[in-house]
């Protein structure tokens, strides 16, 4: 029955009921929660939990699965909008000398925010034309 009301690809409606470090779970109906995961909230990595969902608001998720024998229902929000990824050749191309925000640096290198909230990885292999300032 729940996958006939709630069927993969369908909008549904619903209120936040409890926020996670993994994600928040949102009652469909009484008795019936979905779950969005962090990683299904946003498709860049700036994501806080509490800014995407907080408990008692209203929430429009799109259902992904369900999965009757283990009871759950995954909900998505980043499905709702356009992956920045789809198009990022229309943007840049190999070769390019792009400006970013260095967002955070490891013993690895960094990580940069380019336009429309993309983060890329930078190695800590230095050119002659890479200036990284905070």
């Amino acid at each position: 029955m729940v996958r006939h009301n709630y069927p993969i690809g369908a909008r549904v409606r619903g209120k936040v009921r409890n926020m996670t470090t993994y994600g928040a779970f949102i009652e469909l109906e009484e008795g019936i929660d979905g779950m969005v995961h962090v990683s299904d909230m946003s498709w860049t990595r700036k994501i806080t939990i509490r800014a995407s969902a907080e408990e008692g608001r209203r929430s429009r998720p799109i259902v992904l699965d369900v999965d009757p024998q283990q009871q759950r229902i995954s909900l998505g929000m980043k499905q709702l909008a356009v992956d920045p990824w789809s198009d990022i050749d229309s943007f840049f191309r190999i070769g390019d000398v792009v400006q970013g925000t260095v967002t955070k640096i490891t013993s690895f290198g960094a990580f940069v925010e380019l336009a429309n909230g993309i983060e890329v990885s930078s190695t800590s292999r230095r050119s002659p034309r890479t200036a990284w300032t905070r």
